[in-house]
């Protein structure tokens, strides 16, 4: 009977391939959230509302091209974790929102 395991190494690599993209989809989420934040000041105010929309076109193109890099270059586990890391930075801009 033969065992089957996975080098240490290649763990490793995969536990810091998982954060580093967390990392990158909390970057993303932060600028998604605090974005959309700042947009639904000025749209509730009806200052600067051309501003806002423009605003909020660049955070779709700009979430939707990263998503899309991410998963025609790196995978679909990839996509899954940056999309974990943009879940939990709208979590924590919605607490920091609450605190403020």
């Amino acid at each position: 009977m033969t065992r089957s395991y996975v080098p240490i190494h290649d763990v490793s690599n995969l536990v810091f391939d998982a954060g580093s993209w967390l990392a990158i989809g909390a970057l993303l989420g932060a600028f998604y959230f605090l974005s959309l934040r700042r947009s639904a000041r000025m749209l509730a105010t009806g200052s600067a509302v051309l501003l806002a929309l423009a605003l909020q076109l660049i955070r779709f193109a700009v979430l939707a091209g990263a998503l899309g890099i991410i998963a025609r270059h790196y995978g679909a586990a990839a996509l899954l974790v940056a999309t974990l890391g943009v879940l939990a930075s709208r979590t924590a801009v919605l607490r920091l929102g609450a605190l403020s």
